[in-house]
């Protein structure tokens, strides 16, 4: 049995993985790892996200089961990818230390 917090960083991780199935000009966040992290059932739930109405469904769902819930995850972490860009291109910060889930690829 898997406690839920050891299940923090899939949900946002599975959303971004099947954001890469979207058409890059629709694309919120590119990040071509994260559909790489996962096999089994959670990769058939990805490859299935290539059909566009298999998409826009997970999307409704989503949408219904917390407003906002399919775009926040997405969003959140582009932010921060384009403020660790903005500060390193700047020469702001030396270094980050991740303390994430541990699905998170954004520093690679």
């Amino acid at each position: 049995m898997k406690l839920n917090s050891a299940m923090t960083g899939h949900k946002p991780t599975l959303t971004v993985a099947m954001e890469q199935n979207f058409p890059a000009s629709q694309r919120i966040f590119v990040d071509e790892l994260a559909p790489k992290l996962f096999s089994d059932s959670n990769r058939f739930w990805i490859n299935i996200t290539k059909y566009s109405f298999i998409r826009n469904l997970v999307v409704s769902m989503s949408e219904k089961a917390m407003t906002g819930g399919w775009s926040f995850f997405l969003i959140r972490k582009r932010f921060i990818q384009e403020r660790l860009l903005e500060k390193f291109k700047n020469k702001e910060v030396n270094q980050i230390l991740n303390l994430g889930a541990g699905l998170d690829t954004v520093l690679y």
